[in-house]
């Protein structure tokens, strides 16, 4: 007598126990991948997901649900968001500077989201990120600014368990070429300080060449900050313009906010710098007295109303002082390099002109360092004493 067979199957010893998914292969077999592994998980928002992943072979298939399987174990949170819709929420979540923020958003919507946006963040791989960053525009420095703010949202994303791996790990930056410090001689800054001595904005090129402060920094010095007694001044904010979209209402178009790095230091006054800014504080009780309304700022460098001074009023002042000088043109910001230059010649200590400047690593502080034939002269001369 022939064994009886179960049709219905129901009483079949189970491969897989529940919760481990399946493979099953597609009746439509035109398909070219026609097996799918199915596996059941909860989504973000905790509702009850079923994904099915197209394979060429039931061995691929199951290869597939195992992985699946493995994430969902670690904790890995399914999600089809894409790659646009996880990097503007957390860039809506971190906190960025008001004077960063513009160049990262610039980084999302003109780079980042049209070429990786519409990719789920759990498909992104390091080929479409490598095959990104050669499409981006821009400057070599400018690519490599992006793929920083992508690194550090997806690195965001693994902690967040949207992801299991980090898919910009490993990708180099974009080779950028160090623009070369170019920075004033002694002779060609007392020249230049002679040149514009008696002009409304002298003194801040005074303090900007004197202590290596910002631009932002010598703006948003204020009178509380001078000890003339000491002579010490403390460098402790920094006077920041704002784009009109991160503007708070009534507010105008300069913030004073902390320093670049956050921190306050104590500079002491070189004779010269105390000079110009006593010289500078004497005139400003003056234009207190006169004004009928003064802005309640406390600026030592501001108008005569005491309202700051325009960024781009500095910068274009400070261009034709160069021209009435016959120097060469430079950057604001070479003043600050000169600084550290002409400290560096006058064999100052390295830890001291990092302390001045306010670097947090000498590395950063020797970028700043130009031309110094004087110190390798005397370094010379110094050899020459030792064994010549």
């Amino acid at each position: 007598m022939p064994p009886m067979v179960n049709v219905s199957g129901k009483h079949r010893r189970k491969r897989r126990h529940h919760g481990e998914g399946t493979v099953i292969k597609r009746t439509d077999h035109w398909r070219q991948k026609p097996w799918a592994a199915v596996v059941r998980y909860v989504d973000a928002q905790g509702r009850r997901r079923e994904m099915w992943l197209s394979a060429a072979s039931r061995a691929e298939a199951d290869d597939l649900r195992l992985a699946e399987l493995a994430k969902l174990r670690k904790g890995i949170v399914r999600t089809e968001q894409t790659v646009a819709e996880y990097v503007n929420v957390w860039l809506g979540d971190v906190e960025v500077g008001p004077g960063t923020w513009p160049r990262y958003r610039a980084h999302v919507t003109e780079r980042i989201a049209p070429t990786l946006g519409h990719i789920a963040i759990r498909l992104l791989t390091p080929q479409h990120v490598r095959a990104a960053v050669i499409r981006w525009d821009g400057a070599p420095a400018t690519r490599a600014g992006a793929l920083r703010l992508l690194r550090a949202a997806m690195k965001q994303a693994v902690t967040d368990r949207r992801i299991e791996h980090d898919p910009t790990a490993g990708i180099p930056y974009p080779e950028t070429v160090r623009r070369e410090a170019v920075t004033l001689t002694a002779a060609e800054a007392r020249h230049l300080m002679a040149t514009v001595k008696g002009e409304r904005f002298a003194p801040i090129l005074v303090a900007s060449l004197g202590l290596g402060v910002r631009r932002g920094e010598a703006l948003g010095l204020r009178t509380r900050d001078i000890d003339l007694t000491a002579g010490t001044v403390t460098i402790a904010k920094g006077l920041r313009y704002i784009a009109p979209s991160l503007r708070a209402e009534g507010e105008g178009p300069y913030r004073l906010t902390g320093t670049k790095t956050g921190e306050t230091r104590v500079v002491p006054l070189p004779a010269f710098v105390a000079d110009a800014l006593r010289e500078r504080l004497a005139e400003l009780e003056i234009e207190r007295r006169a004004a009928k309304v003064y802005a309640p700022n406390d600026f030592v460098f501001c108008d005569r109303v005491g309202n700051s001074v325009p960024l781009q009023s500095l910068y274009a002042w400070f261009k034709g002082a160069l021209v009435r000088a016959e120097l060469p043109p430079i950057r604001y910001h070479d003043l600050r390099g000169t600084c550290v230059t002409l400290l560096y010649e006058m064999d100052v200590p390295e830890a001291v002109i990092m302390a001045i400047i306010g670097h947090r690593n000498l590395e950063t502080t020797m970028l700043y360092k130009g031309e110094t034939p004087k110190a390798m002269s005397g370094a010379a001369a110094r050899m020459n004493e030792a064994i010549g």
